[in-house]
């Protein structure tokens, strides 16, 4: 994985090439000249990212009791239409 630092400048003029990196797992810190920081990522580390955000999610409710009722397999697998309803 390619981590780099660079300004929002060399970002414009390198996009393209950024997007590509970041696509196969690459990562690169946009740093700006007032201070503000940015990441470029690609889908799947930011898929990746939202995926633990809600597990992390689901465990502070599941600890704080205020998880609510899920649903039944079949009727999951019903509304994804996977399954047809009787």
């Amino acid at each position: 994985m390619t981590n780099e630092e660079i300004t929002v400048e060399t970002a414009r003029e390198r996009l393209e090439d950024l997007v590509r990196t970041a696509a196969v797992g690459g990562r690169t810190r946009i740093r700006a000249s007032h201070g503000e920081i940015a990441y470029l990522i690609g889908a799947q580390e930011l898929a990746d990212l939202e995926d633990w955000a809600a597990v992390g999610q689901h465990e502070v409710s599941r600890r704080s009791g205020t998880l609510k009722p899920g649903i039944p397999f079949e009727e999951a697998l019903t509304q994804l239409g996977l399954r047809q309803e009787r």
